[in-house]
């Protein structure tokens, strides 16, 4: 029994977290400059699996601001199309 609770748990933890989104900005700047995020990890020069894997976590706002100014740079360019 004692291991049903443990799971029970342990799967509505996973569930609240699941549920909430890490830097905002940088989610909200992709959507606004009509970007995927696969696009913005391409900028990266990373996989799009390993920046969803980034993703996860909370950015500092250093690396965020970097994000932001490699897309507005991107689309100033026009080449994130």
């Amino acid at each position: 029994m004692g291991v049903v609770l443990y799971l029970n748990f342990h799967f509505a933890f996973y569930e609240v977290n699941m549920k909430t989104k890490f830097n905002i900005a940088v989610r909200e700047t992709a959507e606004k400059k009509n970007m995927y995020l696969w696009q913005v990890a391409a900028l990266m020069g990373i996989s799009y699996s390993g920046f969803m894997q980034k993703m996860r976590y909370e950015w500092s706002q250093a690396e965020q601001e970097r994000v932001i100014k490699l897309i507005e740079d991107s689309v100033k360019e026009g080449s994130s199309k």
